[in-house]
């Protein structure tokens, strides 16, 4: 079984030092960081496969506040794992940008199993470049150009330019979208994707994401 690099982030009353000895043990390669600042670099070296973050606290804030952060800056599986478990939290943290909930009782074993799971499918063969309608998406970087100039998008609205950038012919639904952000059987506010269109367009042309009315959003054609 390959090695994964993990980087562990935690908050309240559980064990950081547990977690890291546990994965270690089974042969997993781990850092332990304590802001955001740290964890960037490690991402950008390109060898970290996912994060988790051990969140507590009475009421999450602070835990909720570092996944805003690292999800608007990193593009890679988040797992939270939380000493208090319920479908309120849970709801907070996947609408925060976490990949994966789960209780701190869950089995060790499973919790790896799902970061194995999430790697899987978070994985894009080196040095793809997606190019349509006027996008260019380095894979490797993630460095988003429009007709030729950088942009900045935030991770979930770098998600949602792969998507369409990825079958440029396909219409894809709102439910879509949100899959491709959230997850199965997630429910999102009822203008999350317009609010995330409309700053891609912003970044790019009115034109660059046509909806299509009644049905959803594609990549609208290449500049003329």
């Amino acid at each position: 079984m390959a090695e994964l690099h993990l980087l562990i982030h935690g908050e309240g009353a559980l064990s950081l030092e547990s977690w890291r000895r546990y994965l270690v043990r089974r042969c997993q390669r781990v850092t332990l960081f304590h802001r955001v600042e740290q964890a960037v670099p490690a991402v950008e070296a390109g060898d970290v496969n996912a994060l988790i973050l051990l969140a507590g606290g009475d009421d999450f804030s602070n835990s909720l506040e570092t996944l805003r952060r690292l999800r608007d800056r990193l593009e890679l599986p988040i797992l939270v794992i939380a000493d208090v478990m319920s479908s309120g939290h849970a709801a907070r943290f996947l609408d925060a940008g976490a990949d994966d909930f789960l209780a701190a009782d869950t089995d060790a074993r499973e919790v790896l199993a799902r970061v194995r799971c999430k790697c899987r499918r978070s994985n894009t063969p080196p040095g793809l470049v997606i190019s349509a309608g006027g996008l260019m998406i380095d894979m490797t970087t993630m460095e988003v150009r429009w007709q030729g100039l950088t942009i900045h998008p935030s991770a979930k609205e770098l998600l949602i330019l792969k998507a369409l950038a990825s079958q440029p012919y396909r219409v894809f639904t709102k439910a879509q979208l949100e899959q491709i952000l959230y997850g199965a059987g997630f429910c999102a506010k009822s203008n999350t994707i317009q609010v995330f269109i409309h700053a891609l367009r912003k970044m790019t042309h009115r034109d660059a994401i046509l909806t299509v009315r009644g049905v959803g959003y594609c990549l609208g054609p290449a500049p003329a």
